[in-house]
């Protein structure tokens, strides 16, 4: 699980919410010769921070 740690373009720091709603987990998808990938969303002209969460 990868935890969304910060995005700049969250409601409470002024933005329009869009986002991945707290987090994303790694599918089955080999890409860019990994395994493992992820599918983000990210906001235009804002950044997305995260942190992988091992279980």
């Amino acid at each position: 699980f990868w935890e969304e740690v910060l995005n700049s373009d969250a409601k409470e720091y002024g933005g329009s919410g869009h986002g991945n709603f707290g987090g994303v987990d790694a599918v089955p998808v080999s890409s860019h010769g990994r395994y493992y990938s992820i599918s983000l969303t990210l906001p235009p002209l804002g950044m997305v921070i995260l942190k992988n969460i091992s279980f």
